[in-house]
């Protein structure tokens, strides 16, 4: 009885010894294995980041074209809601208003008042365009194919361009029409751009007959430049 009892208890502690000498085992194999994992070099990880600062960078290109086509736009929409809205209060008031282009970037509303036989400047407001555009004809511009045949692209403003160059005032009357300081009918056309960029250029274009308001952006295929609805 007694030797049938230490038989089992040697057994017993042999059988502990063993689980623990290939507990031991498998953990050093594991210990090895994790040791023996390979990591990134050097070398590799400045690639990836070389990779990545190349697409940061022209990311970064691309927005600041995006950013700067949209503030091209953006004075573009500025001097359309400006003379659009002088238009429709010169129709609704039945009165007389100017609008005076001033370069860089500036336009002045004034209401002309009659009294005594002369016409008076009251002055209502001015606004100007952002900060990095302004009325210029950038060179490159188109010269034969200008927005609705106004011109020759020779002035950054000519609001009557069918009887005198250069001229930078419009008189909106109260029946739609647009007529210059001679109180003639005149076509009318503003260019502004960013100086120096092409890409940027815009105009407006003002009919004298209907005081009919269109904006226009040049686009570039190829090595052809046109205007076109923007």
């Amino acid at each position: 009885m007694r030797g049938s009892r230490k038989n089992r208890w040697r057994w017993r502690l042999a059988r502990t010894g063993a689980d623990a000498t290939e507990h031991g085992s498998r953990k050093i194999r594991s210990s090895g294995a994790i040791s023996g994992e390979r990591g990134f070099s050097v070398v590799e990880l400045l690639v990836v980041v070389a990779i990545v600062l190349v697409i940061c960078s022209a990311s970064l290109m691309a927005i600041n074209s995006v950013l700067k086509a949209s503030r091209a736009d953006t004075a573009l929409q500025i001097a359309l809601g400006q003379i659009r809205q002088v238009h429709q209060r010169a129709i609704d008031e039945r009165r007389v208003y100017r609008l005076t282009f001033t370069s860089p970037g500036n336009i002045r509303t004034d209401r002309m008042d009659f009294s005594g036989g002369v016409w008076t400047p009251t002055f209502v407001d001015s606004i100007n365009l952002p900060t990095d555009i302004q009325f210029t004809v950038v060179s490159g511009t188109p010269t034969t194919t200008t927005p609705n045949g106004f011109g020759s692209a020779d002035n950054a403003l000519d609001l009557s361009v069918n009887n005198t160059s250069g001229t930078t005032q419009a008189f909106f009357q109260a029946d739609g029409r647009v007529l210059d300081s001679l109180n003639r009918v005149a076509n009318g056309i503003v260019y502004l751009a960013r100086p120096s960029d092409l890409a940027s250029s815009r105009a407006v274009t003002i009919f004298g007959t209907t005081g009919r308001i269109k904006g226009w952006k040049l686009f570039t295929a190829g090595s052809n430049k046109y205007w076109g609805q923007p």
